[in-house]
Protein backbone atom coordinates (compact mmCIF):
# COMPACT_ATOMS: atom_id res chain seq x y z
CA UNK A 1 0.00 0.00 0.00
CA UNK A 2 1.49 3.13 -1.03
CA UNK A 3 0.42 7.09 -0.60
CA UNK A 4 -2.41 7.31 -2.22
CA UNK A 5 -4.43 4.73 0.02
CA UNK A 6 -3.74 6.99 2.81
CA UNK A 7 -5.60 9.56 1.19
CA UNK A 8 -9.47 9.68 1.09
CA UNK A 9 -9.95 10.81 -2.00
CA UNK A 10 -7.94 9.21 -4.72
CA UNK A 11 -9.32 10.34 -7.47
CA UNK A 12 -8.76 14.40 -6.14
CA UNK A 13 -4.66 13.06 -6.06
CA UNK A 14 -4.79 11.24 -9.74
CA UNK A 15 -6.10 14.56 -10.85
CA UNK A 16 -3.45 16.98 -9.71
CA UNK A 17 -1.03 14.42 -10.88
CA UNK A 18 -2.95 14.86 -14.29
CA UNK A 19 -3.16 18.32 -14.09
CA UNK A 20 0.45 18.22 -13.15
CA UNK A 21 1.21 16.12 -16.44
CA UNK A 22 -1.08 18.93 -18.85
CA UNK A 23 0.91 22.27 -17.79
CA UNK A 24 3.99 20.36 -18.53
CA UNK A 25 3.08 19.53 -22.03
CA UNK A 26 1.42 22.88 -22.50
CA UNK A 27 4.86 24.65 -21.38
CA UNK A 28 6.84 22.97 -23.06
CA UNK A 29 4.90 21.88 -26.38
CA UNK A 30 5.89 26.29 -26.72
CA UNK A 31 9.86 26.18 -27.23
CA UNK A 32 11.05 23.26 -29.41
CA UNK A 33 13.66 24.86 -31.64
CA UNK A 34 11.18 22.54 -34.02
CA UNK A 35 14.63 20.94 -35.79
CA UNK A 36 18.27 19.63 -34.68
CA UNK A 37 20.88 22.27 -33.36
CA UNK A 38 24.02 19.71 -32.10
CA UNK A 39 26.17 18.04 -34.07
CA UNK A 40 25.60 15.21 -31.21
CA UNK A 41 21.87 15.00 -31.44
CA UNK A 42 22.18 14.92 -35.57
CA UNK A 43 24.55 11.95 -35.25
CA UNK A 44 21.69 10.43 -32.77
CA UNK A 45 19.03 11.53 -35.26
CA UNK A 46 20.43 10.23 -37.81
CA UNK A 47 21.16 6.85 -36.47
CA UNK A 48 17.19 6.52 -35.66
CA UNK A 49 16.73 6.94 -39.60
CA UNK A 50 18.91 4.31 -40.40
CA UNK A 51 17.16 2.18 -37.94
CA UNK A 52 13.78 3.19 -39.22
CA UNK A 53 14.32 2.89 -42.90
CA UNK A 54 17.41 0.05 -43.05
CA UNK A 55 17.24 -1.74 -40.09
CA UNK A 56 20.77 -1.69 -39.28
CA UNK A 57 22.49 0.79 -36.33
CA UNK A 58 25.32 2.24 -38.64
CA UNK A 59 25.32 5.30 -40.81
CA UNK A 60 25.50 5.75 -44.06
CA UNK A 61 27.53 9.21 -43.84
CA UNK A 62 28.89 11.59 -41.38
CA UNK A 63 27.87 15.31 -40.72
CA UNK A 64 28.79 16.89 -43.78
CA UNK A 65 30.43 20.24 -42.38
CA UNK A 66 32.41 17.97 -39.72
CA UNK A 67 33.54 14.76 -40.97
CA UNK A 68 34.06 12.19 -38.28
CA UNK A 69 32.62 13.99 -35.68
CA UNK A 70 30.20 11.32 -33.32
CA UNK A 71 31.23 8.27 -35.17
CA UNK A 72 33.63 5.79 -35.35
CA UNK A 73 34.63 3.24 -38.13
CA UNK A 74 34.10 -0.42 -36.72
CA UNK A 75 33.90 -3.89 -38.58
CA UNK A 76 33.05 -3.98 -42.11
CA UNK A 77 34.44 -0.30 -42.32
CA UNK A 78 30.88 1.20 -41.61
CA UNK A 79 30.05 4.19 -39.23
CA UNK A 80 28.96 3.55 -36.06
CA UNK A 81 27.95 6.61 -33.51
CA UNK A 82 29.65 6.82 -30.26
CA UNK A 83 26.62 7.78 -28.12
CA UNK A 84 24.14 5.61 -26.79
CA UNK A 85 22.14 3.50 -28.88
CA UNK A 86 18.32 4.03 -26.51
CA UNK A 87 17.74 7.38 -27.81
CA UNK A 88 17.82 6.34 -31.22
CA UNK A 89 15.84 3.13 -31.25
CA UNK A 90 12.83 5.04 -29.36
CA UNK A 91 13.20 7.97 -32.10
CA UNK A 92 12.70 5.45 -34.81
CA UNK A 93 9.22 4.87 -34.45
CA UNK A 94 8.41 8.35 -34.47
CA UNK A 95 11.14 8.69 -37.72
CA UNK A 96 9.08 6.12 -39.57
CA UNK A 97 5.62 7.96 -38.84
CA UNK A 98 7.35 11.53 -39.45
CA UNK A 99 8.16 10.39 -42.59
CA UNK A 100 4.68 8.56 -43.80
CA UNK A 101 3.30 12.39 -42.97
CA UNK A 102 6.13 13.93 -45.00
CA UNK A 103 4.60 12.25 -48.09
CA UNK A 104 1.73 14.57 -47.95
CA UNK A 105 3.72 17.46 -48.84
CA UNK A 106 1.98 19.26 -45.61
CA UNK A 107 5.17 21.04 -45.31
CA UNK A 108 5.27 22.67 -49.01
CA UNK A 109 2.94 25.97 -48.11
CA UNK A 110 4.90 26.27 -44.87
CA UNK A 111 8.78 26.47 -46.52
CA UNK A 112 9.54 29.96 -45.62
CA UNK A 113 8.29 29.45 -42.29
CA UNK A 114 10.35 25.96 -41.87
CA UNK A 115 13.13 25.99 -38.51
CA UNK A 116 16.24 24.88 -40.51
CA UNK A 117 18.00 21.83 -38.95
CA UNK A 118 21.65 23.38 -38.56
CA UNK A 119 23.44 20.04 -39.99
CA UNK A 120 21.17 19.45 -42.93
CA UNK A 121 22.52 20.92 -46.10
CA UNK A 122 23.26 24.24 -45.33
CA UNK A 123 21.10 24.39 -42.83
CA UNK A 124 23.45 26.38 -40.07
CA UNK A 125 24.37 29.00 -42.53
CA UNK A 126 20.75 29.51 -44.03
CA UNK A 127 19.30 29.85 -40.94
CA UNK A 128 22.02 33.09 -40.06
CA UNK A 129 21.65 34.31 -43.40
CA UNK A 130 17.52 34.14 -42.78
CA UNK A 131 17.63 32.15 -46.40
CA UNK A 132 14.79 29.31 -46.74
CA UNK A 133 15.97 26.01 -47.78
CA UNK A 134 16.16 24.58 -51.25
CA UNK A 135 15.38 21.13 -49.46
CA UNK A 136 12.90 21.52 -47.16
CA UNK A 137 11.87 17.40 -46.66
CA UNK A 138 14.84 16.82 -44.20
CA UNK A 139 14.13 19.65 -41.77
CA UNK A 140 10.21 19.04 -42.04
CA UNK A 141 11.26 15.34 -40.77
CA UNK A 142 13.32 16.86 -37.40
CA UNK A 143 10.14 19.29 -37.20
CA UNK A 144 7.61 16.51 -36.63
CA UNK A 145 10.01 14.80 -34.31
CA UNK A 146 11.34 17.74 -32.29
CA UNK A 147 8.27 16.96 -29.31
CA UNK A 148 9.89 13.53 -28.21
CA UNK A 149 11.29 15.00 -25.85
CA UNK A 150 8.74 17.38 -24.63
CA UNK A 151 6.54 14.01 -23.58
CA UNK A 152 10.19 12.38 -21.94
CA UNK A 153 10.81 15.46 -20.06
CA UNK A 154 6.45 15.79 -19.34
CA UNK A 155 7.19 12.12 -18.04
CA UNK A 156 9.77 12.75 -15.92
CA UNK A 157 8.42 15.37 -14.32
CA UNK A 158 5.45 13.47 -13.40
CA UNK A 159 7.49 10.69 -12.14
CA UNK A 160 9.02 13.63 -10.13
CA UNK A 161 5.60 14.30 -8.27
CA UNK A 162 5.34 10.90 -7.47
CA UNK A 163 8.72 10.44 -6.08
CA UNK A 164 8.31 13.51 -3.63
CA UNK A 165 4.47 12.16 -2.67
CA UNK A 166 5.90 8.96 -1.58
CA UNK A 167 9.39 10.51 0.37
CA UNK A 168 6.86 13.67 1.81
CA UNK A 169 3.50 12.32 1.99
CA UNK A 170 2.49 15.93 1.18
CA UNK A 171 0.47 17.09 -2.03
CA UNK A 172 0.84 20.83 -1.94
CA UNK A 173 4.86 20.41 -1.18
CA UNK A 174 5.34 17.64 -4.20
CA UNK A 175 2.65 19.45 -6.40
CA UNK A 176 4.80 22.96 -5.92
CA UNK A 177 7.97 21.88 -6.42
CA UNK A 178 7.33 19.64 -9.22
CA UNK A 179 6.28 22.54 -11.07
CA UNK A 180 9.15 24.43 -10.10
CA UNK A 181 11.44 21.58 -11.62
CA UNK A 182 9.35 21.50 -15.00
CA UNK A 183 9.17 25.34 -15.95
CA UNK A 184 12.10 26.60 -13.05
CA UNK A 185 14.85 24.54 -14.59
CA UNK A 186 17.10 23.92 -17.31
CA UNK A 187 14.23 20.74 -17.69
CA UNK A 188 12.21 23.36 -19.79
CA UNK A 189 14.99 24.41 -22.16
CA UNK A 190 16.18 20.93 -22.65
CA UNK A 191 12.55 19.95 -23.62
CA UNK A 192 12.72 21.23 -26.93
CA UNK A 193 15.97 19.77 -27.73
CA UNK A 194 17.40 16.36 -29.04
CA UNK A 195 19.83 15.63 -26.22
CA UNK A 196 19.46 12.59 -24.66
CA UNK A 197 18.94 14.19 -21.19
CA UNK A 198 15.64 14.13 -20.86
CA UNK A 199 14.88 10.55 -21.33
CA UNK A 200 18.19 9.49 -19.59
CA UNK A 201 16.51 11.72 -16.38
CA UNK A 202 13.23 10.17 -16.71
CA UNK A 203 15.31 6.54 -16.78
CA UNK A 204 16.98 7.58 -13.53
CA UNK A 205 14.18 9.56 -11.83
CA UNK A 206 12.00 5.74 -12.89
CA UNK A 207 15.35 3.95 -10.92
CA UNK A 208 14.90 5.93 -7.72
CA UNK A 209 11.46 5.63 -7.66
CA UNK A 210 11.15 1.90 -7.62
CA UNK A 211 13.90 1.75 -5.12
CA UNK A 212 11.94 4.05 -2.58
CA UNK A 213 8.59 1.64 -3.43
CA UNK A 214 10.61 -1.28 -2.48
CA UNK A 215 11.60 0.83 0.31
CA UNK A 216 8.16 1.41 1.37
CA UNK A 217 7.62 -2.19 1.18
CA UNK A 218 10.50 -2.97 3.43
CA UNK A 219 9.38 -0.10 6.17
CA UNK A 220 5.48 -1.63 5.85
CA UNK A 221 6.94 -5.12 6.94
CA UNK A 222 6.24 -6.68 3.55
CA UNK A 223 10.15 -6.45 2.60
CA UNK A 224 9.90 -10.71 1.32
CA UNK A 225 8.02 -8.42 -1.60
CA UNK A 226 10.62 -5.50 -2.20
CA UNK A 227 12.81 -8.30 -4.43
CA UNK A 228 10.47 -7.34 -7.43
CA UNK A 229 10.43 -3.17 -7.33
CA UNK A 230 14.31 -3.48 -6.56
CA UNK A 231 14.45 -5.87 -9.81
CA UNK A 232 12.57 -3.05 -11.94
CA UNK A 233 15.33 -0.09 -10.66
CA UNK A 234 17.87 -2.14 -11.95
CA UNK A 235 15.98 -2.14 -14.97
CA UNK A 236 14.91 1.63 -15.14
CA UNK A 237 19.04 2.43 -14.66
CA UNK A 238 20.10 0.09 -16.90
CA UNK A 239 17.99 1.33 -19.65
CA UNK A 240 19.21 4.63 -18.27
CA UNK A 241 22.89 3.81 -18.80
CA UNK A 242 21.86 2.83 -22.55
CA UNK A 243 20.33 6.43 -23.15
CA UNK A 244 23.55 8.37 -21.53
CA UNK A 245 26.70 6.22 -20.07
CA UNK A 246 27.03 8.96 -16.90
CA UNK A 247 23.76 7.25 -15.68
CA UNK A 248 26.11 4.47 -14.45
CA UNK A 249 27.55 7.26 -11.92
CA UNK A 250 23.99 7.01 -9.76
CA UNK A 251 24.01 3.01 -9.98
CA UNK A 252 26.49 2.31 -7.27
CA UNK A 253 24.56 4.88 -4.67
CA UNK A 254 21.46 3.13 -5.43
CA UNK A 255 23.55 -0.48 -4.52
CA UNK A 256 24.82 1.23 -1.52
CA UNK A 257 21.18 2.74 -0.01
CA UNK A 258 19.57 -0.99 -0.71
CA UNK A 259 22.80 -2.14 1.68
CA UNK A 260 22.49 -0.08 4.13
CA UNK A 261 19.02 0.36 4.58
CA UNK A 262 17.58 -1.93 7.70
CA UNK A 263 14.31 -3.17 8.35
CA UNK A 264 12.83 -5.85 10.63
CA UNK A 265 12.17 -7.69 7.47
CA UNK A 266 15.54 -7.19 6.41
CA UNK A 267 17.80 -7.97 9.32
CA UNK A 268 20.51 -9.37 8.26
CA UNK A 269 22.94 -8.57 6.02
CA UNK A 270 22.50 -11.41 4.00
CA UNK A 271 19.59 -10.48 2.98
CA UNK A 272 19.71 -6.94 1.98
CA UNK A 273 22.91 -8.61 -0.09
CA UNK A 274 19.90 -10.35 -1.90
CA UNK A 275 18.27 -7.03 -2.72
CA UNK A 276 21.79 -5.32 -4.19
CA UNK A 277 22.20 -8.65 -6.11
CA UNK A 278 18.76 -8.24 -7.37
CA UNK A 279 19.46 -4.82 -8.15
CA UNK A 280 23.01 -5.20 -10.03
CA UNK A 281 21.17 -7.48 -12.26
CA UNK A 282 18.37 -5.74 -13.54
CA UNK A 283 21.11 -3.39 -13.95
CA UNK A 284 23.43 -6.20 -15.66
CA UNK A 285 20.89 -6.99 -18.32
CA UNK A 286 21.19 -3.99 -19.98
CA UNK A 287 24.46 -3.48 -19.31
CA UNK A 288 25.40 -6.86 -21.50
CA UNK A 289 23.21 -5.49 -24.15
CA UNK A 290 24.96 -2.33 -24.25
CA UNK A 291 28.62 -4.57 -24.25
CA UNK A 292 27.58 -6.73 -26.95
CA UNK A 293 26.22 -3.95 -28.78
CA UNK A 294 29.76 -2.73 -28.87
CA UNK A 295 31.20 -5.76 -29.45
CA UNK A 296 29.14 -6.27 -32.50
CA UNK A 297 29.97 -2.65 -33.63
CA UNK A 298 33.49 -2.32 -32.50
CA UNK A 299 34.52 -6.06 -31.19
CA UNK A 300 35.13 -5.56 -27.85
CA UNK A 301 32.48 -4.95 -25.03
CA UNK A 302 34.18 -2.07 -23.64
CA UNK A 303 34.85 0.22 -26.69
CA UNK A 304 31.90 2.84 -27.35
CA UNK A 305 33.91 4.17 -30.49
CA UNK A 306 35.14 7.09 -28.47
CA UNK A 307 38.80 5.49 -28.84
CA UNK A 308 38.68 3.64 -31.80
CA UNK A 309 40.64 6.69 -33.42
CA UNK A 310 44.07 7.67 -31.21
CA UNK A 311 43.62 11.46 -33.09
CA UNK A 312 39.46 11.77 -32.65
CA UNK A 313 39.37 13.16 -29.00
CA UNK A 314 41.81 15.60 -29.40
CA UNK A 315 40.23 16.68 -32.64
CA UNK A 316 36.78 16.83 -31.27
CA UNK A 317 36.96 17.39 -28.02
CA UNK A 318 35.94 14.30 -26.33
CA UNK A 319 36.82 14.19 -22.37
CA UNK A 320 39.80 12.96 -21.05
CA UNK A 321 40.31 13.32 -17.04
CA UNK A 322 42.04 16.55 -15.35
CA UNK A 323 42.27 18.64 -12.32
CA UNK A 324 38.73 19.79 -11.74
CA UNK A 325 39.48 22.95 -10.07
CA UNK A 326 38.53 24.97 -13.36
CA UNK A 327 35.31 22.12 -13.48
CA UNK A 328 34.23 23.40 -10.87
CA UNK A 329 34.51 27.00 -10.95
CA UNK A 330 33.00 26.70 -14.15
CA UNK A 331 29.96 24.65 -13.15
CA UNK A 332 29.59 26.74 -9.93
CA UNK A 333 30.68 30.24 -11.44
CA UNK A 334 31.17 30.10 -14.72
CA UNK A 335 29.84 32.69 -16.94
CA UNK A 336 28.34 30.42 -19.32
CA UNK A 337 27.81 27.28 -17.34
CA UNK A 338 27.11 27.85 -13.83
CA UNK A 339 24.50 26.55 -11.70
CA UNK A 340 24.83 30.27 -9.95
CA UNK A 341 23.35 31.83 -12.49
CA UNK A 342 21.82 29.67 -14.92
CA UNK A 343 19.86 27.34 -12.41
CA UNK A 344 19.82 29.36 -8.62
CA UNK A 345 17.19 26.78 -7.69
CA UNK A 346 19.86 24.38 -7.50
CA UNK A 347 22.05 26.65 -4.54
CA UNK A 348 18.17 27.42 -2.81
CA UNK A 349 18.16 23.41 -2.45
CA UNK A 350 21.38 22.90 -1.06
CA UNK A 351 19.97 25.59 1.29
CA UNK A 352 17.15 24.17 2.60
CA UNK A 353 18.67 20.75 2.79
CA UNK A 354 18.45 20.28 6.39
CA UNK A 355 14.71 19.20 6.84
CA UNK A 356 15.54 16.25 4.25
CA UNK A 357 18.53 15.01 6.58
CA UNK A 358 16.19 15.37 9.51
CA UNK A 359 13.36 13.30 8.09
CA UNK A 360 15.59 10.52 6.00
CA UNK A 361 19.26 10.70 7.35
CA UNK A 362 20.41 7.91 5.17
CA UNK A 363 18.32 8.84 1.90
CA UNK A 364 19.36 12.13 2.40
CA UNK A 365 23.60 11.07 2.56
CA UNK A 366 23.22 8.99 -0.57
CA UNK A 367 21.16 11.70 -2.48
CA UNK A 368 23.89 13.97 -1.41
CA UNK A 369 26.84 11.59 -2.32
CA UNK A 370 25.40 10.79 -5.92
CA UNK A 371 24.72 14.82 -6.56
CA UNK A 372 28.44 15.38 -5.07
CA UNK A 373 30.10 12.61 -7.32
CA UNK A 374 28.65 13.52 -10.47
CA UNK A 375 29.82 17.15 -10.02
CA UNK A 376 32.62 16.50 -9.39
CA UNK A 377 33.16 13.63 -11.82
CA UNK A 378 32.15 16.28 -14.51
CA UNK A 379 34.37 18.92 -13.21
CA UNK A 380 37.34 15.86 -13.64
CA UNK A 381 36.39 16.12 -17.40
CA UNK A 382 38.15 18.34 -19.80
CA UNK A 383 34.52 18.65 -21.88
CA UNK A 384 32.64 19.60 -18.46
CA UNK A 385 30.99 22.34 -20.18
CA UNK A 386 29.14 19.81 -22.64
CA UNK A 387 30.26 21.73 -25.73
CA UNK A 388 27.34 24.07 -27.73
CA UNK A 389 24.40 24.23 -25.34
CA UNK A 390 22.10 26.08 -22.52
CA UNK A 391 23.89 25.62 -19.25
CA UNK A 392 25.27 23.10 -17.60
CA UNK A 393 24.26 19.74 -19.52
CA UNK A 394 25.81 17.59 -17.85
CA UNK A 395 24.08 18.23 -14.54
CA UNK A 396 20.68 18.33 -15.71
CA UNK A 397 20.44 14.55 -14.75
CA UNK A 398 20.86 15.79 -11.16
CA UNK A 399 18.53 18.64 -11.04
CA UNK A 400 15.83 16.83 -9.37
CA UNK A 401 17.86 15.50 -6.82
CA UNK A 402 18.95 18.69 -5.77
CA UNK A 403 15.00 20.09 -5.35
CA UNK A 404 14.14 17.54 -3.09
CA UNK A 405 15.07 19.45 -0.10
CA UNK A 406 12.84 21.95 -1.64
CA UNK A 407 9.72 19.61 -0.61
CA UNK A 408 10.81 18.78 2.93
CA UNK A 409 11.22 21.83 3.73
CA UNK A 410 7.55 23.14 2.27
CA UNK A 411 6.24 19.92 4.31
CA UNK A 412 7.76 20.98 7.60
CA UNK A 413 5.70 24.53 7.12
CA UNK A 414 2.45 23.29 6.23
CA UNK A 415 1.42 22.93 10.08
CA UNK A 416 2.17 26.83 11.11
CA UNK A 417 3.46 28.86 7.99
CA UNK A 418 1.68 27.32 5.32
CA UNK A 419 0.50 30.61 3.51
CA UNK A 420 3.96 32.43 4.10
CA UNK A 421 6.43 29.47 3.12
CA UNK A 422 3.87 28.28 -0.02
CA UNK A 423 3.55 31.85 -0.69
CA UNK A 424 7.43 32.59 -0.83
CA UNK A 425 8.03 29.79 -2.48
CA UNK A 426 5.02 29.75 -5.27
CA UNK A 427 7.09 33.61 -6.00
CA UNK A 428 10.77 32.34 -6.24
CA UNK A 429 9.21 29.80 -8.55
CA UNK A 430 8.07 32.54 -10.59
CA UNK A 431 11.16 34.34 -10.87
CA UNK A 432 13.55 31.20 -11.81
CA UNK A 433 10.64 30.29 -14.13
CA UNK A 434 11.14 33.97 -15.68
CA UNK A 435 14.77 33.30 -16.10
CA UNK A 436 14.39 29.59 -17.60
CA UNK A 437 12.05 31.30 -19.88
CA UNK A 438 14.96 33.17 -21.28
CA UNK A 439 17.01 30.23 -21.34
CA UNK A 440 13.99 28.77 -24.04
CA UNK A 441 13.54 31.59 -25.69
CA UNK A 442 17.32 32.45 -26.47
CA UNK A 443 18.58 30.23 -29.88
CA UNK A 444 22.28 29.99 -28.13
CA UNK A 445 23.38 27.39 -30.09
CA UNK A 446 23.38 29.84 -33.11
CA UNK A 447 25.06 32.58 -30.60
CA UNK A 448 28.04 30.76 -29.85
CA UNK A 449 28.89 29.46 -32.72
CA UNK A 450 28.74 32.88 -33.82
CA UNK A 451 31.10 33.92 -31.81
CA UNK A 452 33.42 30.84 -32.59
CA UNK A 453 33.51 32.30 -35.99
CA UNK A 454 34.00 35.74 -35.55
CA UNK A 455 37.03 34.99 -32.87
CA UNK A 456 38.25 32.21 -35.35
CA UNK A 457 38.40 34.93 -38.41
CA UNK A 458 40.38 37.24 -35.52
CA UNK A 459 42.86 34.51 -34.95
CA UNK A 460 41.66 33.97 -31.65
CA UNK A 461 40.45 30.52 -30.50
CA UNK A 462 37.38 30.62 -27.88
CA UNK A 463 37.81 26.88 -26.72
CA UNK A 464 41.71 27.27 -25.37
CA UNK A 465 41.37 27.14 -21.49
CA UNK A 466 37.31 27.04 -21.56
CA UNK A 467 37.13 30.65 -22.20
CA UNK A 468 33.63 30.78 -24.32
CA UNK A 469 32.30 29.10 -21.47
CA UNK A 470 34.30 31.37 -18.31
CA UNK A 471 34.60 34.58 -19.76
CA UNK A 472 31.55 37.43 -19.62
CA UNK A 473 32.13 38.41 -22.56
CA UNK A 474 30.48 35.75 -24.28
CA UNK A 475 28.20 34.61 -21.86
CA UNK A 476 24.22 34.33 -23.20
CA UNK A 477 22.89 36.12 -19.79
CA UNK A 478 24.02 39.50 -20.82
CA UNK A 479 23.70 39.63 -24.89
CA UNK A 480 19.72 39.26 -25.15
CA UNK A 481 19.97 42.02 -27.78
CA UNK A 482 22.09 39.35 -29.96
CA UNK A 483 19.98 36.26 -29.45
CA UNK A 484 17.58 35.21 -32.04
CA UNK A 485 13.88 33.56 -31.03
CA UNK A 486 14.55 29.53 -30.98
CA UNK A 487 10.79 28.37 -30.08
CA UNK A 488 9.48 28.29 -33.68
CA UNK A 489 5.48 28.76 -32.79
CA UNK A 490 6.87 31.62 -30.85
CA UNK A 491 9.83 33.07 -33.69
CA UNK A 492 6.46 33.12 -35.73
CA UNK A 493 4.97 35.64 -33.83
CA UNK A 494 7.89 37.96 -34.96
CA UNK A 495 7.47 39.51 -31.90
CA UNK A 496 11.25 41.08 -30.61
CA UNK A 497 13.10 39.47 -27.30
CA UNK A 498 11.97 42.20 -24.88
CA UNK A 499 8.17 42.06 -26.13
CA UNK A 500 8.17 37.87 -25.69
CA UNK A 501 9.54 37.97 -22.19
CA UNK A 502 7.05 40.56 -20.99
CA UNK A 503 4.65 38.59 -22.37
CA UNK A 504 5.99 34.83 -21.19
CA UNK A 505 6.32 36.61 -17.75
CA UNK A 506 2.67 37.73 -17.55
CA UNK A 507 1.38 34.11 -18.22
CA UNK A 508 3.42 32.97 -15.93
CA UNK A 509 2.77 34.95 -13.24
CA UNK A 510 -1.21 34.44 -13.85
CA UNK A 511 -0.55 30.41 -13.67
CA UNK A 512 1.83 30.57 -10.52
CA UNK A 513 -0.88 32.69 -9.02
CA UNK A 514 -3.35 30.10 -9.81
CA UNK A 515 -1.07 27.29 -8.61
CA UNK A 516 -0.82 29.35 -5.38
CA UNK A 517 -4.52 29.33 -4.88
CA UNK A 518 -5.07 25.85 -5.96
CA UNK A 519 -2.78 24.93 -3.28
CA UNK A 520 -4.60 26.53 -0.48
CA UNK A 521 -7.67 24.18 -1.27
CA UNK A 522 -5.48 21.00 -1.39
CA UNK A 523 -5.70 18.06 0.84
CA UNK A 524 -2.06 18.69 3.56
CA UNK A 525 0.07 16.57 4.94
CA UNK A 526 -1.10 12.63 5.17
CA UNK A 527 0.13 10.16 7.72
CA UNK A 528 2.33 7.34 6.48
Amino acid sequence: MGIESNISDQKQARRYGTLLFCVCLFFFGLIPYGGVRSSDSEVVFRVAESLANRGVFYLQHDLEDWHAFGVATGKGDRLYAIFGPLESVLLAPVVKAAELVNETGWYKPLIPMLPLSHFSERGFFDYLEGKTTSDPKPHALRMLASFFNVLMTAFGVFVFWRILLLLTQSIPASFLVSIIYGIGTHAWAYAGTFFSEPLATLLVLLSFLYLLKADELGRMGEGNRANRPVFLSGIWMGLAITAHITAALYAPFFALYILWKDYESHPTFLRRLERGAVFAVGVFIFLFLLGWYNYFRFGSFFETGRTVSANSGEIFGYGTFVFPLRGLYGLIFGAGKGVLFFMPVLVLGVFLSKSFLHENRKLFWIVASAVAFRVLFIAARSDWHAGFCTGPRYLVMAIPFFLIPLAFWLKQQEASRFTRAFGLMSFAGLLFSIEQFYFCLAEIFSFLQVWKFSEMLAGFSVFENDVLYLDWKYSPLLSPSSMRIAPFLLHWTKLPMGDLMALGSVVLLIFFGAFYLLLLKMPRSVSK
